[in-house]
């Protein structure tokens, strides 16, 4: 991520989106899209993913963008996270609106706990994680970008969460995959490329 991207996203803090969306604080700054913690005016939280705008001027990357989260939709599993809503803000960029996960990622937490996981959790995640796959795999699309900051730990018990790691003792109960997943069609594939980390990908 750069620098004006990141103090782009701080300066939106406060501001309404859509008449309807008040920006309370920056989650995160990627190199495509930042995402925002938010309230909806009827009390809803909810997390706002906020394409950057020179992304938001380039068609085929909006579609992309949109596309993909609707193929995350498709994914029937309590582990994926659920894009609610999209639209357009006042300024021309595209954003989604997604379910406000409260935990951390398997990234953070392992960076907290000096770069260790125990076995039971790492066990925990990698059972959570392939169970969201092989939901995901089932309607014929593929995630690409598997990794521990895209995984996220909850404390929803039973409920899987896909972007999860944990905090400590924080039992694993799934995970969702972002929508940052695309279908098996060839269009999607050339378009996707560089949405892959390259460290996570496998040898293959």
């Amino acid at each position: 991520m750069d620098d004006e991207a990141t103090e782009r996203a701080a300066g939106r803090i406060g501001q309404v989106i859509s008449e309807k969306y008040r920006i309370d604080q920056v989650l995160g700054v990627g190199s495509a899209a930042a995402v925002f913690a938010a309230t909806h005016r009827n009390g809803n939280r909810v997390a706002l993913k906020v394409l950057h705008r020179e992304y938001s001027r380039r068609e085929e990357v909006r579609s992309r963008f949109l596309r993909e989260a609707y193929v995350a939709n498709r994914i029937v599993h309590p582990g994926v996270v659920r894009i609610a809503d999209d639209d357009v803000d006042a300024e021309g960029n595209v954003y989604l609106v997604m379910e406000l996960l409260t935990g951390t990622t398997v990234e953070g937490h392992s960076e907290a706990s000096g770069g260790r996981l125990g076995l039971e959790l790492a066990l925990g995640i990698a059972d959570a994680v392939l169970d969201v796959l092989s939901a995901a795999h089932a309607v014929s699309v593929i995630h690409r970008d598997i990794k521990p900051a895209n995984l996220f730990l909850t404390r929803l018990g039973v409920s899987v969460s896909v972007s999860g790691g944990g905090g400590g003792g924080v039992p694993v109960t799934g995970v969702c995959a972002k929508a940052a997943g695309a279908t098996n069609e060839t269009a999607a594939t050339k378009i996707t490329r560089w949405r892959i980390t390259p460290m996570r990908m496998a040898p293959h």
